[in-house]
């Protein structure tokens, strides 16, 4: 048999060979699972530890901030205690504040002073008390009233001070002095107290914001890396480690750790857009808040850098995967795509092509496999080949044997109705001869015999096109059943008819339908021993009218089965052979199908499958010719 001829596919280029679409699944694939991996354990191990360093970052910061606002209000106290301690039992001061307040003579009994100090006295006194205590920038002392009676810098502001630290000393935020207006300055104010303990002027130590940190012993952010703010009562910032764009001097700039709704720690961002993390503490003895905040970004700097080293390992590990890759797809691929080649060369008709194999593995066993197939392919073809050149030379025989028979039915049916006539002549005379009536009665089973075989030739050789029209199904089944009737009878046969309710409609020649159920009951009625049964069943599936045969008869061979069809093909000395052929042929014509079950001792079932409707592609009276 010759093959078709197809074009020869495109050489591919050494490119598309070695980087085909198999190469680039494989590649994806293996890059997937090596890299998916990697790259999901890493992005969750550097989520799960930014988490975890900015909980301990959090710890820390309230830590700090406790301890930092512990410390202050220690550190004010200590400054404190070193004022009081000046200002306890000093007659200078003492004497300095009663003589500018007017209290400068009497006894000391009566509770006033007995000594004179001029104001340059108290000055020169208190400058050097501000050389042996350098922390504070500026001292003063004032008049109970608030007149000033010396000072050492004109930072110092005086103001009435709160009557509940006038005998134990405060702290306090004020701006500066003319000479340095809008300075932030803090003071200390411890009170001069009369020998009755009662205050009759003040002493007030001043820092400058500048050395306000200093003062406190705040640590440096340089170092830290942690910004310290200190805010007082109502939210202003009064000293800061480092200025901070959010965080302005004496402004009342909104903070979040200073919510009355916040917890310890806050987070917030900042006007550059950048996140913080803030922790806020009460300062002891005071009405001041310390606020500890470090950038996110700082605290988390180290991880960033570990992932950043991270992520450079895994493009070095990419670039190893991808070359791994490539290597190992191109030596899965290339035998691949010799089969391809191979494959395409056997679809254009070469039968002989075969392809080098080399190693052991899966890909090689592929190659043996369809070298093995190519050499059973070529057999097959071969075979094939001779098989239809057999089916050609029978089709002709067939269509050879058809004419004679067409002929040969033509010629003796003829002088087989003049037989026939004959006989019924002799037998209208001489029929009451008992002699004679069994020769009669075998001489008109032969001429049937002959009138059927003469008819199912002319049914093979000229089969008729259906003439179509509505069919019910269960009728014409009880036709054929009413006609084989008797003969099952005699036979000892049983007969089951289970029809449908619904009684399916056909569009169907009645009388071809009607044919091949008579021509399929007789076959299962002469199949069939006495005491046995048939069953025909009717029903619809879908748009296919169902029509089974079923009987308890001997069944077919499986050898046989698959000739039943086949012209002239009998396993009875009597018939033509011809009987199935015509059967299925009639089903086929309405585009319906014909199918054989059997097995041997326990019976046959023939199903009948018929459209509803006959589409436009089943043969008709009016397309045949």
């Amino acid at each position: 048999m010759a093959l078709s001829q197809q074009p020869a596919p495109r050489p591919t280029s050494w490119v598309h060979r070695v980087y085909g679409r198999l190469n680039r699944r494989l590649l994806a694939w293996f890059l997937l699972f090596s890299l998916l991996p990697v790259l999901g354990t890493n992005a969750v191990g550097y989520g799960r530890s930014a988490t975890i360093i900015t909980e301990i970052v959090e710890r820390f910061l309230v830590a700090y901030a406790r301890l930092e606002a512990q410390h202050i209000g220690d550190r004010i106290q200590e400054r404190l205690k070193t004022l009081r301690a000046m200002a306890a039992g000093n007659e200078t001061l003492l004497a300095g504040v009663m003589n500018a307040s007017g209290q400068g003579s009497g006894t000391p009994a009566e509770g006033r002073s007995a000594l004179v100090v001029s104001p340059e006295a108290v000055q020169r006194y208190l400058a050097r008390a501000r050389q042996e205590m350098r922390a504070f920038d500026a001292l003063a002392l004032f008049t109970v009233d608030g007149r000033m009676v010396a000072a050492t810098d004109s930072l110092i502001v005086w103001g009435a001070p709160p009557a509940a630290h006038v005998r134990s000393g405060f702290a306090e935020f004020v701006q500066g002095g003319e000479d340095s207006p809008g300075t932030l300055v803090l003071r200390l104010i411890v009170p001069i107290l009369r020998r009755d303990s009662l205050p009759v002027g003040y002493l007030v130590a001043s820092v400058r914001r500048t050395s306000a940190a200093a003062f406190l012993q705040l640590p440096d952010y340089r170092t830290s890396g942690i910004e310290g703010i200190i805010f007082d009562a109502e939210g202003h910032s009064m000293i800061s480690t480092m200025p901070h764009a959010n965080v302005a001097e004496r402004s009342s700039v909104f903070h979040p750790a200073l919510t009355p709704s916040s917890e310890a720690v806050s987070r917030y961002y900042d006007g550059n857009g950048l996140q913080r993390i803030a922790a806020v503490s009460d300062i002891p003895q005071s009405s001041w808040f310390f606020v500890a905040e470090v950038s996110a970004e700082d605290a988390l700097a180290p991880l960033r850098r570990l992932g950043g080293l991270s992520l450079l390992l895994e493009v070095l590990l990419a670039v190893v995967l991808i070359a791994t890759a490539v290597v190992v797809a191109r030596e899965i691929v290339a035998p691949v795509q010799r089969l391809a080649v191979a494959a395409r060369r056997v679809a254009a008709g070469d039968l002989a092509v075969r392809i080098p194999v080399r190693g052991h593995d899966e890909v090689a066993e592929l190659g043996h496999a369809f070298n093995e197939m190519t050499r059973a392919l070529a057999d097959a073809t071969e075979r094939v080949a001779e098989m239809h050149q057999r089916e050609i030379e029978r089709a002709s025989q067939l269509a050879t044997v058809g004419e004679l028979a067409s002929g040969l039915a033509h010629e003796i049916k003829n002088p087989v109705v003049g037989v026939a006539n004959g006989l019924d002549l002799v037998r209208r005379r001489h029929g009451d001869d008992p002699a004679l009536q069994p020769i009669f009665d075998e001489i008109t089973k032969q001429l049937q015999r002959i009138e059927s075989t003469v008819h199912d030739l002319l049914a093979f050789a000229r089969p008729a096109a259906p003439r179509l029209g509505q069919v019910s199904t269960n009728a014409v089944v009880a036709r054929a059943v009413l006609l084989t009737q008797p003969a099952a009878e005699q036979a000892g046969v049983r007969m089951v008819v289970q029809a449908d309710a619904e009684d399916p409609q056909l569009q169907a020649d009645e009388g071809m339908v009607y044919q091949a159920l008579v021509n399929l009951l007789m076959n299962a009625m002469q199949a069939t021993p006495a005491d046995g049964s048939i069953r025909i069943a009717t029903g619809v599936e879908g748009r296919e009218v169902l029509i089974d045969i079923a009987d308890t008869g001997k069944g077919i061979a499986a050898a046989d089965l698959q000739q039943v069809f086949r012209p002239f093909f009998t396993t009875r000395h009597k018939g033509t052979g011809l009987g199935l052929s015509i059967t299925r042929g009639i089903i086929e014509r309405h585009g319906g199908t014909l199918t054989i079950e059997s097995a041997e001792g326990v019976g046959t079932t023939v199903h009948i499958r018929l459209p509803k409707r006959i589409d436009d592609s089943a043969p008709s009276e009016a397309t045949r010719t």
